[in-house]
C-alpha cells in the first residue's frame, strides 16, 4: 500500500503546470438544496445546501457549510504556541469531516462562460488537487412545458450525462449556461434538477444579487493540477483508509497527527465519542456510496 501511495503521489506532483488564477467578482448567487439518495441498499439521502456564485466570467459551486465546519476544526485543534512562534497546522494537525455520505471535503466547481473546460477540486492531506475536464455535454432536449419556481416561469429540458437520464427547468430570463455541479449548456439557468429515478436532485431556493460583489478566484497557483483519472485513483486510495492513507505519508515524521470528526447534520463530534461501530463504518468512506451520481466514466 505504501509503495502504491507513493508512487501515486510522484505522478501527480510531475503533472504540476503554471497557470495563473480567474479572478472575478459575485452579480448573482443561488442557494440549492441537493438531494442523493446515495446508498440503495438502505434507501439512505443525503441532504445539504450548496452555493452557485455566478460572476461576469465563471462561476464557483461549493457545499455551503464547508468553510464555516473546517474554521471550527481549526480552532479547535491549534495547538498552544508560544509568542512570535508560527505553525502550519493543516498539515501538522490533520483532520477529515466525514457525515453519512462521506467526506465533506474542500470540493468546488468552476465553469467559465468563454472557455470549453470546466475544473473542480478535491483537497486532502495538505494540498489542494485541481483537475480540468471538457465541459460535459448533456444533450439537452428542449420541451415547451413549464413550470413556475420562486414565482419565475421556467421550461423544461431533458438530457444524459454518465449513466442518468436528468430532466431540468430553467429560466431563459436569466441568461447563464451554467448551473449547480457541473450541469451547463442550457439556454438559461436551471433552478430545479432532478434524474428520472429522483436518486438525485437539485432545487433552487433563494436567488439573490451579491450587493458586496465577493471575490471569485479558481486559486490555481495554491492547487496541484492532476488529470481526472489520476484523481478518481487518488480519492478512492485515500478515502478508503484516511488515517492509515496519512501514516504512510507521514509516518515517523512528525507530521501524523490525524484526527476524525463526524457531522451529524448539527454538530461536530469526535470520532473517539462515536460507539465502535460507528467508528468502523465511517472510518473507511469509500465504501458508504453504492450510489454514485455518475455512474459510468462515459
Amino acid at each position: 500500500m505504501r509503495i502504491v501511495v507513493i508512487v501515486l503521489l510522484s505522478s501527480l506532483f510531475f503533472s504540476v503546470m503554471a497557470q495563473e488564477d480567474t479572478e472575478d467578482v459575485t452579480m448573482l448567487q443561488v442557494q440549492y438544496l441537493h438531494k442523493h439518495v446515495f446508498d440503495l441498499t438502505a434507501n439512505d439521502t443525503f441532504i445539504g445546501k450548496y452555493d452557485l456564485r455566478i460572476g461576469k466570467k465563471m462561476t464557483r459551486y461549493i457545499r455551503s457549510d464547508c468553510d464555516s465546519l473546517c474554521d471550527i476544526l481549526v480552532e479547535s485543534s491549534a495547538p498552544k504556541i508560544e509568542q512570535g512562534e508560527t505553525i502550519d497546522i493543516y498539515n501538522t494537525i490533520g483532520f477529515s469531516i466525514v457525515d453519512k455520505r462521506g467526506l465533506v471535503n474542500y470540493e468546488q466547481v468552476y465553469q467559465y462562460f468563454n472557455k470549453p473546460f470546466l475544473r473542480y477540486t478535491y483537497g486532502g492531506v495538505g494540498q489542494v488537487y485541481i483537475t480540468e475536464i471538457t465541459k460535459p455535454d448533456f444533450k439537452w432536449r428542449l420541451s415547451k412545458d413549464t413550470l413556475h419556481i420562486l414565482g419565475m416561469v421556467c421550461k423544461k429540458a431533458t438530457g444524459d450525462y454518465r449513466g442518468r437520464q436528468y430532466v431540468a427547468w430553467y429560466n431563459p430570463e436569466l441568461p447563464f449556461n451554467t448551473g449547480p455541479w457541473k450541469i451547463s449548456g442550457l439556454p438559461g439557468l436551471p433552478l430545479y434538477i432532478y434524474d428520472a429515478k429522483h436518486e438525485i436532485e437539485w432545487k433552487a431556493q433563494k436567488i439573490f444579487n451579491d450587493t458586496e460583489q465577493s471575490e471569485i478566484s479558481d486559486y490555481l497557483s495554491y492547487c496541484v493540477p492532476i488529470k481526472e483519472k489520476e484523481l478518481i485513483k487518488f480519492k478512492m486510495i485515500y478515502e478508503k483508509d484516511p488515517l492509515g492513507f496519512r501514516k504512510s505519508r507521514f509516518g515517523g515524521t512528525g507530521y501524523d497527527i490525524y484526527e476524525l470528526h463526524f457531522y451529524d447534520g448539527n454538530e461536530l463530534i469526535h470520532f473517539k465519542k462515536l460507539p465502535e461501530h460507528l467508528r468502523q463504518k465511517y472510518s473507511h468512506p469509500y465504501y458508504l456510496i453504492n450510489n454514485p451520481i455518475e455512474l459510468s466514466d462515459e
